[in-house]
């Protein structure tokens, strides 16, 4: 006689329930499989053919393909961020002049000013300039709009060594503004024409009819020597990028309107 086994009750539905759950169990290791590899580059699904929907092809580095005028973009927002943080630094600038009230009142009656907020002796900063800076005219209604240059070198004579700090060039007559309207290079120097005197509350009196009055916090430099700043260059790149158009600096300075909402803090720096 054959063997012979006997299932409970109980046994018979635990058998049935397991039997049931494997199909469910493979369905949803194959569904596993397919759900796995979705998570794309960047935290975004892409779609069955690898493509990021919204978005180029992911490459190598793990960023998106962006198309040319997607990069322009980018590149423009990165111009403006560098632009704004001159400008803030160039209104630190502005807040240490008013710590001197002779000075202050000088400024008043310039015809403009132009702000190095950090020029380098010695060392020459990205795209080949010793520093950056930006002029605003003196205008009737108060300051206009900065505009943003590039200098080549400081003339300090004799002086040695590498130095930093931050410059102002008071801007007392129209030969010292009329470089800033041009889109060539150009000095403000004794080649030019001009005659610059450094600033200093002891030695007002003393002056005649300067074109431009220097003042600096670095300190040591200048006794006897030759000012100047030669190489300035109008940086049509930064200051279209930050106004969001195509402008010549005589325009802007011209007072040309534009909105420009991170200008407030320097231009209400300066004595109105």
């Amino acid at each position: 006689m054959g063997d012979t086994f006997h299932v409970t009750r109980a046994g018979a539905v635990a058998l049935a329930f397991m039997t049931a759950a494997l199909p469910v169990a493979a369905q949803e290791a194959d569904e596993t499989e397919l759900i796995a590899p979705e998570e794309g580059l960047m935290g975004v699904s892409p779609d069955r053919h690898g493509e990021v929907a919204g978005g180029g092809e992911g490459t190598p580095d793990g960023t998106l393909d962006r198309s040319p005028v997607e990069n322009q973009e980018a590149d423009n927002l990165d111009a403006r961020l560098e632009a704004q943080e001159l400008l803030d630094e160039a209104a630190r600038v502005a807040d240490a002049l008013r710590h001197d009230s002779d000075l202050m009142l000088l400024l008043g009656r310039a015809r403009a000013v132009f702000i190095v907020p950090e020029y380098a002796k010695g060392a020459l900063l990205v795209g080949g300039s010793s520093g950056e800076g930006v002029m605003l005219m003196n205008e009737t209604e108060g300051w206009g709009q900065p505009v943003f240059y590039d200098v080549g070198s400081f003339e300090v004579g004799p002086a040695v060594g590498a130095a930093s700090g931050a410059i102002a060039m008071l801007l007392m007559t129209e030969d010292a503004v009329s470089g800033f309207l041009e889109e060539s290079n150009f000095s403000l120097d004794a080649n030019a024409g001009l005659t610059l005197v450094e600033y200093s509350a002891e030695a007002q009196g003393s002056w005649g009819n300067e074109d431009v009055v220097l003042w600096t916090d670095m300190t040591g430099l200048f006794a006897g020597v030759t000012l100047g700043l030669s190489d300035i260059a109008y940086d049509g790149e930064t200051t279209n990028a930050y106004y969001g158009g195509e402008f010549t600096p005589a325009a802007l300075l011209g007072g040309q309107p534009v909105e420009a909402g991170g200008t407030e803090r320097l231009r209400d720096a300066l004595p109105g």
